[in-house]
């Protein structure tokens, strides 16, 4: 009887638990990884304004 009830929760946890936490892990990692790129991102702009500014201020300068 053990062994068949521990057969049954391993098929449960197999077929039902395991399918629905690997969604919802995928979901938030998706969109972490969305976010950090969208943070990547807006850095990425920052600092090509600001080379671009400093660029334009050295050759006035010359």
């Amino acid at each position: 009887m053990a062994d068949n009830l521990a057969e049954v929760l391993a098929r449960f946890h197999r077929d039902v638990l395991l399918p629905d936490v690997q969604r919802v892990v995928q979901h938030e990692v998706r969109e972490l990884r969305d976010e950090m790129h969208g943070l990547f991102d807006a850095q990425a702009k920052r600092l090509d304004r600001l080379l671009q500014k400093k660029i334009a201020e050295l050759e006035t300068e010359l």
